[in-house]
């Protein structure tokens, strides 16, 4: 099932929706991820935080895609 994934300060994190498909996230400082609208969601929210800052570093975290 989907739940709640608690990243914290630069750690990994790989999570499976149950389409199968797997996002590896890394965070900086320590964010709590829960919404029942996963994974499309959480797509827009954390390419929010990578946008927001101007390298990866002043970003909250950092978001890729394997399917």
């Amino acid at each position: 099932g989907i739940g709640t994934a608690e990243l914290l300060k630069w750690k990994r994190a790989s999570i499976h929706d149950q389409n199968k498909k797997s996002w590896t996230i890394w965070c900086m400082d320590k964010v709590v991820f829960s919404t029942p609208e996963w994974p499309r969601n959480w797509k827009a929210k954390a390419f929010e935080m990578v946008t927001s800052g101007n390298t990866t570093h002043k970003s909250y975290c950092n978001v890729s895609y394997g399917y």
